[in-house]
């Protein structure tokens, strides 16, 4: 990535973190129990904060650690390689 310029890095930098930011969300979101859909969607509405989200996933999701090692996994062969 050095010979891209400085600008378009950072643009491609910013866009990867949101990509895995929504591989992460989406791969939580699918094994939270139904039960805590509406919670979570109640935190989106009220414009939570970045560690808020993540808190909220580890609260409810028992394995999310692993949700979120697998998710990083693909992310990695999507994107990285």
């Amino acid at each position: 990535m050095d010979i891209v310029p400085a600008q378009v890095r950072e643009k491609m930098l910013s866009d990867l973190a949101k990509r895995l930011d929504a591989k992460l969300t989406l791969a939580a979101l699918s094994v939270l129990p139904e039960g805590k859909i509406q919670e979570f969607e109640d935190l989106v509405s009220q414009n939570k904060s970045t560690v808020e989200i993540p808190d909220f996933f580890f609260e409810n999701i028992p394995n999310v650690a692993q949700v979120y090692a697998q998710a990083l996994v693909e992310f990695r062969k999507s994107y990285l390689k």
